[in-house]
């Protein structure tokens, strides 16, 4: 599935500041990147094949901090959400750059059918 611009969204945890969110306060709206657009911020090294990155879709939203294992989900047509992503890491200051996912559909196809990883 091609993700690149897709509209996804990452559910509220705690050091973050509410105002960046939906009206419920917790949803923060994201925008999907291609992995080039991704590597041209961070290097290509930094950024892997396991990773997939995501931009706040509002400028207000570029300092998004203590998400690390939140759910990036991505809403189907039927309204069913589908995780995509877990919160890894992000810029270390208030940069509009994007924040770095562990890519769920990559690492899943590393693990087994006994949870053991496959290299």
């Amino acid at each position: 599935m091609a993700l690149a611009d897709a509209d996804a969204s990452v559910d509220h945890f705690a050091g973050e500041p509410a105002a960046l969110f939906d009206s419920s306060g917790q949803r923060l709206d994201l925008t999907v990147l291609g992995q080039a657009e991704c590597q041209e911020t961070y290097g290509q090294s930094a950024i892997s094949r396991d990773m997939l990155c995501a931009s706040p879709s509002s400028p207000a939203g570029a300092c998004p901090s203590g998400s690390s294992g939140a759910p990036l989900v991505l809403a189907q047509e039927s309204g069913q959400e589908v995780q995509i992503g877990v919160a890894s890491w992000g810029p270390s200051s208030c940069l509009p750059a994007p924040e770095v996912f562990a890519d769920v559909a990559y690492i899943r196809t590393t693990v087994d059918g006994e949870g053991k990883l496959q290299f």
